[in-house]
């Protein structure tokens, strides 16, 4: 029986088009009304183009009006879309779209994911923070993949977003430098694209593999999308473009325009934020002032003066804003951490992060966090890191860079001596005194089969660093080699401390070397000590910090030595080597004080991502870390030169000479010529005098 114009549609209620129609246009439309709220579609599917167009305008009405039941949105995806889009339940569930990398996710960003992307969503700034690993990166390209799919499902996205026809749709995707990006987000979210069998059938890309186009940006001329998934690290590569969605990865690690000025110090991340929002607020923003676009801000922790924790501040209590920070412990299964808990507090102006022992009581007001004890060794070795990294919990800038000064100490072997007749060597460039004279051979070397030849494991490749100051007023010089493998623990990416091998260093020596008041270092002296030492060592490779340094690189690699350019000021990554050295009991050197004081005085600025020396000392003189440095310096090429590594866990480092059966014999003492260079001293005559 036909209904009367006005009375209930059953299930549907007072539900009547907005425009009048005929008997039969009113007949139509509530037998299709009828027929999808019980999720059958056969009407509707056999309808002409522009009857199916009616109807569907018909039930949008109604459902605004809120005279429709919700069943109805099942068929009114066909006004602007081509293709259903997916919820975001069924683009992560499901392995057609990204089921097989999402489903795995842990339960948190489950949580996120339909927190951001639920119906009536507001949100169009979300921003990613807490520990390293937790998978910051990898929900931020899922959250991309999704908008992506659901801007490609669009009949034609650029009249939908009310853009000029044939306007370009671009996806962002940032990060610190260009390079970074092509190896983080980039590549992340295009294997997501590629592995899916849903954007394979319905949205293949363009054809090059070093890029992400649809329609006519991958020159297909008879789609109406045309939509770019461009890369980039700078403001620059955002202008001109109409962002729709736009990624920002380790925002936190970007460059400062001007460290000393605070108004200025977000630099890179704030540049790169205001040129990208503005443009996405420019071209997208909706009556009202919602975005339908997305920025997606992500990185680890630092300081409490990072670009990420002002958005942070000035973002959550926005309804358009969504903040995710998670501890690594939060994101990975339960049943990995049954230790006892650990409780850090964490430091302020008034004191610095400490452990808190089951007998201590923390300071009023400070902040405590409790770390699965499975993280006690990180927890040890560096308390900030430790809080930054695994806690997800920003620090104060500035703190003390070795906490474990015991293990400073320990490094000392009382048995090693200093190679050198003075602590500290004057090089002038007004005499002709050479640094090789200030060696004492006896104490770095022995003979053996009439050669000279290092008393310590002489067959081990030998590195060199040499830091020179700025004002060239003082140079660190260190020389080392890996002794032996040493068993240790670290951090596994799954959250685990799991034993593993690590090189075992030993310090030849350390030097600072300056010169006479009021004049300079004469290189050339240090360049011939380098050839000195070559002919005593297996000397591997040599670095230098870049200040000055071409001159002696190139020199040095003409005459067959090895040697290129380490910046231990560019990041903390060579100290945070040497510093877990120390804590693993794995370097040893001589007592040397200058380089004692140098690293039990140093600082670590966890913003700038750098280790820096006090202005003053704990004397009251000019703070120093030129041999520090050089130290740091040795320890990177020993973890990481391939050429450095060893397969043995058992040599002793104060055997006796012996000919190496991986190394091919004494090949120090077989370079070494009939006397000492500089010298007119027969190798034969000093026999006597040396231990064989």
């Amino acid at each position: 029986m036909q209904p009367k114009r006005g009375s209930a549609v059953p299930g549907v209620g007072a539900l009547v088009p907005s425009v009048p129609l005929s008997d039969d246009g009113d007949l139509l439309f509530s037998k299709v009304a009828e027929e999808v709220l019980r999720k059958q579609r056969t009407l509707i599917d056999g309808l002409t183009p522009h009857e199916r167009s009616m109807v569907l305008e018909w039930l949008a009405t109604a459902i605004y009006e809120g005279k429709a039941q919700t069943a109805l949105y099942e068929i009114l995806w066909e006004l602007d879309f081509k293709v259903a889009p997916p919820s975001i339940e069924t683009f992560i569930e499901d392995s057609s779209y990204l089921g097989t990398v999402a489903s795995q996710l842990a339960d948190v960003w489950k949580r996120d994911l339909h927190a951001v992307f639920r119906p009536g969503s507001l949100v169009s700034e979300w921003i990613f923070t807490g520990s390293i690993g937790c998978g910051k990166t990898t929900v931020a390209m899922i959250a991309m993949a999704y908008k992506l799919a659901i801007t490609l499902c669009l009949h034609d996205p650029a009249k939908y977003y009310d853009l000029l026809p044939g306007s370009k749709i671009v996806f962002g995707v940032y990060s610190v430098t260009r390079e970074q990006v092509q190896e983080s987000g980039y590549i992340k979210l295009r294997g997501f694209i590629d592995s899916s069998p849903w954007f394979r059938q319905h949205f293949p890309r363009g054809k090059s593999s070093e890029s992400l186009r649809y329609g006519q940006a991958a020159g297909v001329k008879t789609s109406a999308t045309n939509l770019v998934v461009l890369s980039g690290s700078r403001d620059i590569h955002a202008l001109g473009q109409d962002l729709f969605v736009f990624s920002m990865d380790e925002a936190n690690f970007m460059r400062v325009r001007d460290d000393r000025d605070p108004a200025k110090r977000r630099g890179q991340a704030q540049d790169l934020y205001t040129a990208t929002h503005t443009r996405l607020q420019s071209r997208f923003v909706r009556p009202g002032g919602s975005i339908p676009g997305l920025v997606l801000l992500m990185s680890s922790r630092r300081a409490q003066t990072d670009f990420l924790e002002d958005r942070m501040r000035v973002a959550r209590d926005k309804p358009s804003a969504y903040v995710s920070e998670y501890a690594l412990w939060e994101v990975k299964p339960a049943s990995r951490f049954v230790m006892r808990k650990i409780r850090v507090e964490v430091g302020d102006h008034i004191a610095v992060s400490r452990i808190l022992e089951p007998t201590d009581s923390p300071r009023a007001g400070a902040r405590i966090v409790e770390f699965p004890g499975e993280f006690e060794q990180a927890i040890r070795e560096d308390p900030d890191g430790a809080l930054r990294n695994i806690a997800g919990v920003a620090t104060l800038s500035i703190s003390p860079f070795i906490r474990d000064r015991e293990s400073v100490y320990e490094a000392v072997h009382e048995g090693m001596a200093h190679p050198f007749k003075r602590d500290v060597v004057t090089l002038d460039v007004k005499d002709n005194v050479r640094l090789d004279e200030y060696f004492d051979l006896l104490k770095a070397c022995r003979v053996h089969e009439s050669r000279w030849v290092p008393r310590l494991n002489p067959t081990r490749e030998r590195f060199i660093h040499i830091d020179l100051a700025l004002s060239r007023d003082c140079l660190g010089i260190a020389m080392g080699h890996v002794s032996h493998l040493a068993e240790t623990r670290q951090l596994s990416a799954g959250a685990v401390m799991e034993p593993t091998d690590a090189p075992f260093i030993l310090i030849d020596f350390m030097l600072r070397v300056v010169p006479p008041k009021g004049s300079e270092i004469d290189l050339s002296k240090l360049r011939g000590f380098i050839f000195f030492l070559s002919s005593l060592y297996p000397v591997t490779r040599v670095t230098f910090d870049r200040f000055q340094s071409a001159d002696s690189i190139q020199l040095l690699n003409k005459a067959g030595v090895e040697s290129g350019h380490q910046s231990v000021d560019a990041s903390d990554e060579a100290y945070r080597a040497l510093r877990s050295a120390f804590f693993d009991r794995r370097v040893l050197f001589y007592r040397y004080e200058p380089v004692i004081e140098e690293l039990l005085e140093l600082e670590h600025d966890a913003r700038r991502r750098k280790v820096d020396h006090p202005k003053k000392n704990s004397h009251g003189g000019v703070g120093s870390k030129d041999v520090s440095d050089a130290l740091a310096g040795v320890c990177w090429l020993c973890v990481n030169d391939p050429r450095a590594k060893v397969h043995n866990r058992t040599l002793h480092p104060y055997g006796p000479v012996a000919e190496d059966k991986n190394g091919g014999g004494d090949a120090a003492a077989k370079r070494t010529g009939a006397t000492i260079p500089g010298t007119g001293v027969t190798w034969e005559s000093l026999r006597a005098n040396v231990e064989v």
